[in-house]
């Protein structure tokens, strides 16, 4: 579950994943207890709301209230679609890494005083100094990349996906 999380925060952003967490402890939850817990706007709750139930990562419930003769919602967590949720949701995470992946540099050049880093062009329109402090750059492996790339590796195992 907290695989799912941290992906969630990845994509989503923080909110959400605390917001889920939250309705996951407490099982069911009104926007009113959701707008007190995070002091948002209802219109901000209900937006995120809706957003993971297209998703399918939660459901609602509705509830009449017979003094208004209007409905009220209670939100819950989509348990029996969880598993699938969170493969679709870490494919889709895979996919996006590996798109950054592509768009990464193998080496860069890095200065040694100034810790400048540039990809090749910018690098050979400079005549492969600084253009900072005009140090010879430094060729580097893209540490950036390579981490990207474990990532992706760790993921597809996970996932028991071959690449």
């Amino acid at each position: 579950m907290t695989a799912m999380l941290k992906i969630i925060e990845e994509i989503y952003g923080k909110e959400v994943a605390d917001i889920i967490k939250y309705i996951m402890e407490k099982k069911e939850v009104s926007i009113d207890e959701l707008v007190k817990k995070f002091d948002l706007e209802p219109a901000e709750i209900r937006k995120i709301l809706y957003a993971l139930e297209n998703l399918n990562i939660i459901k609602r419930r509705r509830i009449k209230n017979g003094l208004y003769l209007h409905y009220d919602f209670k939100w819950s967590v989509n348990t029996s679609m969880l598993e699938k949720i969170q493969r679709k949701i870490a494919v889709q995470h895979l996919q996006e890494l590996k798109r950054k992946v592509q768009e990464l540099p193998d080496i860069i050049y890095e200065c040694p005083i100034c810790g400048v880093k540039v990809p090749f062009e910018e690098a050979f329109e400079y005549g492969f100094r600084c253009p900072e402090c005009g140090e010879m750059l430094v060729q580097k492996e893209n540490e950036e990349k390579r981490r990207l790339i474990e990532k992706i590796k760790r993921l597809e195992e996970e996932l028991g996906i071959r690449s």
